[in-house]
């Protein structure tokens, strides 16, 4: 029985239709003739120069001998121009940089249930995830350049040459692993990982406020997902089973050297399991509910995972949105990643057709599909919306990022 005190955060009733587009702007041969447009400085500045031309051609070519400059005092001020040659720099000749020096990253600061960073957290967060990844570059362009040394200072030959610590590069599992959770997963969520792995992020346009550099548990809890690899399994040791949620997200490889995505676990992995099996069972409701609805029209496999409850709570809520009103075709939600634990939904969709038209193109119903998907707001808001395939059929792709939120249909039970 639910608690009547408790209210969920956010309601699929809160899905809207999209806004009434914004009227063009006027262009600039809308404003008239081009005097109109200039303002008094404008005027004035012409009949200076107008007035200082007659001058000239009265003078002839008789041109004054310029004044000399007095020499600058204390206080003295320049104009625009002046102070631009007196404080140019100086050309110096280029020295290389001296080889980078290892450097411990700060612990960047997140505040879970609310923004992921604010104020001073953030600029620290981001100092040292860019202080890392820089290290992580310049150390393999030492590595790579001259064995695991560093390179002797220019200016000083004689300094003694500073060992660079190894940074392995991504396992073939890694970077599979780091190309899943860019599509999955996304920069709407904090993502823990070794500092190879949170290189390669970097590269596919995560920002560094969506990214941690751990080496410990407390590196892991700012962070709401954690890309478990070897490296950072034997950092973290049998600690690591204590944060993590129970069932993964996706597994890549096997063994020791595999890679493992899952959901980080702040109240334990018991507690976690809980808020999964109620959630999954407020999702199956939903799901039966949306079977009963003669607009939404969907193969067996598809009815399968909705009667099963595993469906993501924003999907469901689309489709109930768009079914109210339309007649949908799906062919068929997104499937789940290798090793995704049974609990685990699909959080994404392919809608093949709405009102009989095809779900992309230039049609008025594609076009209002589209604008509806990017219309939401978070928690509703898709991490992608783009034409794709599944199952042999071409629809509009719509994939919300892993792991979903709890709660959004809480009180909600078969």
């Amino acid at each position: 029985m639910a608690d009547d005190n408790f209210r969920p955060r956010v309601s699929p009733a809160r899905i809207t239709a999209p806004a009434e587009p914004w009227p063009a702007s006027p262009s600039m041969s809308d404003t008239g003739d081009l005097g109109n447009l200039l303002g008094p400085f404008d005027k004035v500045r012409r009949a200076l120069d107008a007035q200082r031309a007659a001058e000239d051609e009265l003078e002839g070519d008789h041109e004054p001998e310029p004044k000399p400059k007095p020499k600058p005092k204390p206080g003295m001020t320049f104009t625009a121009d002046e102070a631009r040659v007196r404080t140019a720099p100086t050309p110096v000749a280029a020295t290389p940089p001296p080889p980078p020096q290892p450097t411990a990253p700060i612990p960047p600061i997140k505040i879970r249930g609310g923004k992921r960073h604010s104020g001073r957290g953030r600029i620290i967060a981001a100092v040292a995830v860019v202080g890392v990844l820089a290290f992580c570059a310049g150390v393999a362009t030492v590595v790579g350049t001259r064995g695991q040394s560093g390179t002797p200072s220019a200016s000083d030959p004689t300094a003694p040459s500073v060992a660079a610590p190894p940074i392995p590069s991504p396992t073939p599992d890694a970077i599979r692993a780091v190309a899943w959770v860019d599509s999955a997963v996304g920069p709407t969520h904090v993502v823990a990982c070794d500092a190879s792995v949170c290189a390669l992020l970097h590269t596919h346009g995560f920002p560094t406020s969506s990214l941690v550099v751990a080496s410990s548990l407390t590196g892991v809890e700012q962070a709401d997902t954690v890309i478990m690899t070897s490296a950072l399994r034997a950092q973290l040791g049998s600690a690591a089973a204590t944060i993590l949620a129970p069932e993964p997200l996706a597994v890549f490889g096997s063994g020791a050297g595999r890679v493992e995505v899952a959901a980080v676990a702040l109240n334990g992995p018991d507690a976690y399991a809980q808020s999964m099996a109620t959630d999954r069972a407020s999702r199956r409701a939903a799901g039966n509910a949306l079977l009963s609805n003669t607009h939404l029209i969907v193969d067996a496999s598809a009815r399968s995972l909705l009667a099963g409850g595993l469906v993501d709570t924003r999907v469901c809520a689309l489709l109930a949105l768009l079914a109210g009103s339309h007649t949908i075709t799906l062919a068929g939600f997104v499937p789940l990643a290798p090793g995704a634990g049974p609990d685990v939904p699909s959080t994404g969709v392919v809608i093949e057709t709405i009102d009989g038209e095809a779900a992309t193109g230039s049609s008025t119903a594609a076009t209002w599909l589209l604008s509806t998907v990017q219309a939401q707001q978070d928690p509703y808001r898709a991490i992608s919306a783009a034409p794709g395939a599944l199952n042999g059929q071409q629809g509009l792709r719509v994939v919300y990022s892993q792991p979903g939120p709890f709660g959004l249909l809480s009180g909600m039970t078969s």
